[in-house]
């Protein structure tokens, strides 16, 4: 399952929102789902991340993986952030797979 959302955000700056959603160390201490992160590659030139996570679900109990690459950009003073789930071959090595950056 995928989602896709669009959120607007008021009287705030994006800066202070970026730090605060993608503070994984941050974000284990009001997201008690997120049980275990890792970033796993970060691009010099455009900041994209390619992160693991472990998250308990909540019903049932189990964990999930995900590989997410996530970016955030600025254009015509907007910014504009995405985040995917990947099938991310380079989650247990050292070398991430390209194809997904």
């Amino acid at each position: 399952m995928q989602c896709c959302t669009q959120t607007v955000f008021e009287n705030t700056t994006p800066e202070i929102l970026k730090d605060f959603y993608w503070d994984d160390e941050f974000r284990t201490r009001w997201d008690k789902m997120l049980v275990y992160y890792k970033t796993l590659y970060v691009c010099p030139q455009t900041g994209t991340m390619v992160v693991h996570w472990i998250r308990k679900l909540p019903i049932i109990g189990s964990k999930k993986e995900y590989s997410i690459v996530r970016c955030i950009w600025e254009c015509d003073s907007n910014y504009y952030c995405i985040t995917k789930v990947v099938a991310f071959s380079g989650c247990f090595t050292s070398e991430p797979a390209k194809e997904y950056i």
